[in-house]
């Protein structure tokens, strides 16, 4: 099955962002981060480059419900990186979620004590390290995040979608969700790229080109589409 001249248009674009992207996470190799919020941010869009990526891939080879998923890192990637940006203390707590996580699968009782020696370990080296940091030891889920974030309509329609092809949800197992989505797949994906630039501009000294030629086109595909 060919892909429509509009999803060729758009494929062409997300390579063109993508590159930028791969390009501005390159030009900060051997630099130290200047926070630990700044080092996540620089993970969160290496995650958004690597699911972008492979997006590609798939798309470009026809692969388009293989795709799917890998939206779905992305949002989260951008969700929680944003969040970490605007909120000081949201790093701490990602922290000790998914310390807790760990927690929960170890089953060996003398494995359990050195895990909360771990964690005990780190928190002290934050106090140490940022005394100004909030300690909140409270789990941080991804709704929590996008509101956080400013980004709860994108976490009610786009990332509640997108989670159903990774959950094995029954709409999304019997293809009832492909004729909704299709269309959007690579806008969203498009939009994930974009904002994983800002952070990178607003949060590191990564190197870009000029980016207003191609940011007219993203306003003009992606935020006042036809």
């Amino acid at each position: 099955m060919k892909h429509s001249t509009e999803e060729i248009e758009l494929l062409q674009l997300l390579k063109e962002l993508q590159c930028i992207l791969s390009d501005a996470i390159n030009s900060l190799g051997g630099q130290t981060p200047k926070s630990p919020e700044s080092h996540y941010v620089g993970f969160s869009t290496v995650s958004v480059n690597t699911a972008a990526d492979g997006y590609l891939v798939l798309r470009e080879a026809h692969r388009v419900n293989a795709s799917k998923p890998l939206i779905r890192q992305a949002l989260e990637a951008i969700i929680f990186g944003v969040a970490v940006e605007k909120q000081h203390g949201i790093l701490f707590r990602k922290a000790f979620s998914e310390w807790q996580d760990w927690n929960k699968m170890i089953k060996d009782p003398n494995a359990k004590i050195q895990h909360k020696k771990t964690w005990e370990d780190f928190e002290k080296k934050v106090r140490k390290f940022d005394a100004a940091c909030p300690i909140d030891p409270r789990s941080l889920t991804v709704k929590e995040a996008a509101e956080i974030a400013k980004m709860s309509e994108h976490y009610e329609i786009s990332y509640r979608i997108y989670c159903k092809f990774t959950h094995g949800a029954l709409e999304a197992l019997a293809g009832n969700l492909n004729s909704i989505t299709d269309c959007d797949d690579s806008r969203v994906m498009i939009w994930c790229a974009f904002q994983a630039i800002g952070l990178l501009q607003r949060n590191t000294p990564a190197k870009f080109p000029d980016l207003k030629p191609l940011f007219q086109k993203i306003d003009v595909k992606i935020f006042q589409p036809t």
